[in-house]
């Protein structure tokens, strides 16, 4: 009964308020507007005009760069427009402001840090820099007298006069110019309205700390900053309310782990990538897919927003449980967090100033005294912070005498700070009523704010398990009734929910914009550079999948800029990808290659750079010029002091995608759950590509002919396939490729092509998923962005095969086939070098003695390379303790592959439940993906027999059964 009672509870409530004729609660408008929008005499600057004023040299600029939300700005901004009404009077000096919400590159290109940020532009006209005013006092007179003093020291005039600017600034009126009229009184603090709204806003705040915050000023986000940014998102996730925001939270930091060097495109990407998984992870739903561009609950200012986040975070008592990912952190650890997030990020300038000099550092060790009383002390502490910029800002103490008479001595005069007056367990009691929070509260406000279906979805994960069983019996129960026809219908409807945007593989050429100095070369440039003979060129044949060309990128473009103003000398590259024919009548046999050409000018053979030379730019440039010395050719580049030269190089050339690790697609796999469903659907789907990969450009990098040394061990990959590829159908399919490729042993690339059209053609009939080998990599990639992680998948999908017949082959054999490809075929230099290092043939030997112990030995050797080269790579090591915690010995340490941490067999049984496969499992996702009628046929041929049986039932049916209804009697007279 009292089961019954508390499953029906959510509904009873969530059905009285859907009856309810009025809405729950109206949102208040996040108070975004510009300022000076009525301003007759100051310019409102945007990326449209910004420009125009920067080259208007003969004119003196005065811009303000602000934030609306920020107290100090509004509070300036009066002073700002008598400062343009003043100014007035000339065309010398024109006042501008900027909106830096509203336009952040400018803001940043500027290094905005603090708001408001006042520069002057054009003094002297020729400046290639603008003067940033000091802090200190912000009125119309003192910037007046500051520009006016630089303005003098340039012997530039400004024309007008300063004898009547004390007059000027007395008789001016502005009443042209919004200020902030403050956060609107609450009604009752520790109603579930309010407590919803408080929580709703400390969402916001902790996404737009994320967005905005850690690009304040800069495009990057690295070193100290990177710190104390990872740092900020870890207090969060160890602290925020309610356990499934915290593990979300977690996510997030896990995904910021796995680079230390973030540029702002590349943070976007992945804040959308987590906000989109953890809508639906989050208590209230939708929780963190806010951002502060939308609708706040309560607060309409930013400030407001983040003291909402400090008080919710301070209040917070974690209680570690089964379901915990982090452990609680101590509340003056917190408040460290908190310190170094407004050092580093907030931008009110004089807010920061302020806070940092009543939060010295001596006042954490002070806090950490009380750690072992829970959050008293800091929770106090923040309070007593947050009314003190209340009394700066005019605004009245919180919470009031008529909300909270006990939490003061009541003696006749105003509330004040003073300790005497004082109840202080009164205070932390109300703080903590009015933003600590309780799952159970929280449910009927998040049922009238996003909706009673969100809101059950997100709060009874159990109820929607059952749901999704009885369901599903439900959905074999009408398939059996009602036919085909109905089954194929429910089942398109059913497929829709888990059917998921395949990501597009990053296949974006290098050098690639205007900025660049790298020529990009295609066939027709190609060849025109090598009847060029009048100049040196230097060309790079890369493949931008390669993540040592990604790598090695940078250093060309700064070699490209050393010798950009050098006549003589040219630095180039090929994309082997777009331009295969050019690459392979070079005999590019691994990237990145680099070649120097016209060395002498009359030398027709390039010649090839060491690898040892492209460790930098600097060893390029002296290998250059060592080669070009030897034959008496010079470049007439000032090599004395190359180191103080390259560090000036930024010339905001965009390669492509980051020349690090694609930070965005690891956080979508560590997000993800490794053994769902889609997951093992994904990554078959991209061995499948992979495969095909190898068979289209692996087997003719840097020739057009498959034969000798190199077609055995083409024979010997395919047959590997044929052997170990996941399920019957696809070996059926491989193996016709493998009988195909042996009818010859030289294969011209060409005749090559005909044949695997044809055999894709063919290959349809078997395959599952259906249309498994049509892909290619040119098409997209159902989970990896990038080759290198498709044939990973591939290798690992292999090495936990475990094919029941008498001519399967054995694990090292598999492994055998895996050397041999990458040691003829995988063209990646250096990973090829590194890999062959690592796996001699006396590996092959020692691997054999396991094989009677099935795939363990080989599937733990791939999966320990492949964490190899995550290190060198710097990507986190997989699977993460969060998503495997059986898989380590759990002592707190970061990651590593020392066997003495490593519990093998977990790992082993992790690796085959995420790369092993089954056609019964992989079904319902072929039909997601390739719709429902053409996997139900590729499972129907796969079963002709019993197909052919089933209908025979179905015809024979009515007929049987109606026979048993109507028996036939004998006539009788």
């Amino acid at each position: 009964m009292l089961q019954l009672k508390t499953l029906l509870v959510p509904w009873a409530t969530a059905f009285l308020l859907l009856l309810s004729t009025a809405s729950a609660f109206s949102l208040m408008k996040h108070d975004t507007s510009p300022l000076f929008t009525k301003s007759f005499q100051v310019h409102s600057l945007s990326t449209a005009n910004y420009d125009t004023m920067l080259k208007d040299s003969d004119t003196v600029w005065l811009v303000d760069y602000y934030a609306p939300w920020c107290p100090h700005c509004r509070h300036f901004a009066p002073e700002w427009e008598r400062v343009a009404n003043f100014y007035a009077k000339t065309d010398k000096v024109q006042v501008g402001a900027v909106d830096c919400t509203k336009n952040s590159e400018i803001c940043n290109n500027e290094n905005i840090y603090g708001y408001p940020g006042v520069k002057l532009h054009h003094v002297p006209a020729d400046a290639e820099k603008s003067a940033m005013m000091p802090r200190g006092a912000r009125n119309s007179k003192s910037v007046i007298d500051w520009a006016e003093r630089r303005m003098e020291e340039h012997g530039i005039k400004s024309g007008v006069n300063l004898e009547d600017l004390t007059t000027h600034l007395k008789n001016f009126r502005n009443d042209g110019v919004a200020v902030d009229s403050g956060d609107e009184e609450l009604v009752n603090d520790q109603s579930l309205e309010m407590k919803y709204k408080r929580l709703h806003d400390a969402g916001i705040a902790a996404v737009s700390t994320f967005q905005n915050g850690f690009f304040m000023g800069a495009n990057v986000l690295e070193g100290e900053r990177y710190d104390v940014a990872l740092r900020w998102v870890e207090a969060l996730a160890a602290s925020f309310p309610m356990e499934k925001n915290r593990q979300t939270l977690q996510l997030l930091v896990e995904s910021m782990k796995t680079s230390n060097h973030w540029n702002h495109a590349d943070w976007k990407v992945l804040m959308n990538k987590w906000k989109q998984l953890a809508s639906d992870k989050t208590f209230p739903s939708n929780l963190f897919v806010s951002s502060e561009d939308e609708s706040w609950a309560f607060c309409k200012t930013y400030t407001c927003g983040l003291w909402t986040l400090f008080h919710s975070i301070t209040v917070t008592e974690v209680k570690v449980s089964k379901k915990s990912v982090t452990q609680p952190w101590k509340p003056s650890r917190i408040m460290a967090a908190i310190r170094m997030y407004v050092k580093h990020f907030f931008g009110c300038e004089e807010c920061r100033e302020h806070f940092l000099a009543s939060n010295p550092e001596s006042i954490i060790n002070e806090l950490a005294i009380s750690d072992g009383k829970g959050p008293r002390a800091v929770a106090f502490w923040i309070w007593k912070m947050h009314n003190t910029v209340n009394k700066v800002l005019k605004k009245e103490q919180w919470p009031s005498k008529v909300a909270c008479p006990i939490c003061y001595v009541e003696n006749g005069e105003p509330i004040s700070l003073d300790p005497v007056r004082l109840h202080g367990e009164e205070i932390v009691a109300y703080v903590t009523s009015a933003y600590a929070h309780d799952d159970d509260e929280i449910y009927a406000m998040d049922a009238a704010y996003n909706g009673t279906f969100f809101a059950l979805w997100s709060s009874t994960q159990g109820f929607n398990a059952i749901v999704m069983v009885v369901g599903f019996f439900a959905l074999m129960t009408l398939i059996y009734q009602h036919t085909l026809m109905a089954f194929k219908t429910l089942l398109l409807a059913a497929m829709a929910v888990v059917a998921s945007a395949r990501q597009a593989r990053d296949n974006s050429p290098l050098f690639n914009t205007e900025q660049c100095q790298v020529r990009t070369l295609n066939s027709e440039s190609h060849a025109a550079m090598l009847k060029d003979s009048s100049s040196v060129w230097l060309v790079d044949y890369y493949a931008p999948w390669c993540p040592h060309c990604r790598q090695f990128a940078p250093a060309w473009e700064k070699a490209a800029v050393f010798y950009a103003d050098k006549a003589n000398i040219n630095i180039a590259a090929v994309d082997c990808t777009q331009n295969s024919q050019v690459c392979n009548n070079e005999g590019i046999m691994g990237y990145p290659t680099i070649k120097l050409y016209h060395v002498p000018p009359e030398s027709s053979e390039p010649v090839k750079m060491p690898p040892q030379n492209r460790r930098n730019t600097n060893t390029v440039i002296a290998w250059v010029e060592e080669q070009m010395q030897e034959h008496g050719m010079k470049t007439s580049a000032d090599t004395e002091d190359i180191d103080a030269h390259i560090e000036k190089i930024n010339n905001g050339c965009e390669m492509g995608t980051p020349t690090k690790p694609d930070p965005a697609s690891k956080a979508a796999e560590m997000v993800l759950d490794d053994q769902s469903m889609e997951m093992k659907y994904k990554r078959l789907h991209d061995a499948g590509i992979a495969a095909v990969s190898t068979f289209e450009n692996g087997f003719y990098v840097g020739t057009t002919v498959l034969e000798g040394e190199r077609y055995t061990a083409a024979v010997k990959w395919v047959e590997a396939l044929a052997e170990s590829f996941p399920m019957a159908g696809n070996r059926e399919a491989l193996t016709m490729l493998s009988g195909a490729i042996k009818k010859q042993k030289k294969w011209e690339q060409a005749d090559w092509n005909i044949l695997l059209t044809e055999w894709k053609k063919n290959a349809t009939e078997t395959s599952f998923p259906v249309n498994l080998f049509q892909s290619s990599e040119k098409k997209n990639w159902a989970f990896c962005t990038t080759y290198t992680c498709g044939v990973w998948t591939l290798f690992h999908t292999l090495s936990v095969s475990e094919v029941k017949s008498e001519s399967g082959l054995k694990p090292s054999e598999i492994m055998a086939a895996i050397r041999l490809f990458v040691k003829y075929f995988f063209s990646c230099e250096e990973c090829q070098r590194h890999f062959m290092m690592a796996n001699p043939e006396s590996l092959l030997e020692k691997l054999a003695e396991s094989d009677a112990e099935g795939p363990r030995a080989v599937a733990i050797w791939i999966w320990k390379m492949h964490n190899k080269v995550n290190k060198v790579l710097k990507y986190n090591q997989w699977p993460t303790l969060e998503n495997c915690p059986t898989c380590y010995v759990n002592d707190r340490e970061p990651l590593d592959l020392n066997p003495a941490r490593l519990h093998e067999e977990e790992i082993l049984s992790y690796v085959t439940s995420v790369f092993g496969h089954k056609d019964t499992d992989l079904f319902f996702l072929d039909a997601s993906s390739n719709g429902v009628w053409k996997a139900s046929v590729s499972l129907m041929q796969r079963y002709r027999s019993v197909t052919m049986a089933a209908l025979a039932v179905l015809v024979l049916l009515p007929f049987m059964l109606r026979s048993k209804k109507y028996p036939k009697t004998e006539k009788t007279d």
